[in-house]
């Protein structure tokens, strides 16, 4: 398990993606992470489509913000994303995102609080 606390600090990701997590527990906190096109992954499932377990947690005092994708993307029978964190989504994809088929379904997603929101 890994925490990342950004001490009040930000994150601004121009690549494809800000971070990606495939196995293992990661807590985001204390902080903003923006990114230009998407901002977090949360990858549940392997290469042979097993799950693979992937936890993300998202603290009360993080915010997120895409401007052109989505805020949290979640794929696989292991993704797990637990937020109470502020997301801001600036495109016309869904804020918290996943793949839309059966074998991508996610073990869970629980909002616990923060704002989520979709400016488009």
């Amino acid at each position: 398990e890994i925490t990342l606390d950004l001490n009040g600090k930000k994150i601004h990701a121009t690549a494809s993606k800000a971070i990606e997590l495939n196995g293992g527990t990661l807590t985001l906190k204390n902080g903003l992470i923006e990114a230009e096109e998407a901002a977090l992954r949360v990858i549940g499932d392997g290469a042979d489509g097993q799950a693979v377990a992937s936890k993300m947690v998202l603290a009360s005092d993080l915010s997120v913000r895409s401007n052109s994708m989505y805020c949290v993307f979640v794929r696989g029978p292991g993704a797990e994303l637990v937020t109470a964190a502020n997301l801001t989504n600036d495109s016309v994809y869904a804020t918290i995102q996943g793949n839309g088929q059966a074998k991508y379904a996610v073990k869970s997603i629980t909002i616990t609080g923060g704002k989520i929101e979709n400016l488009k």
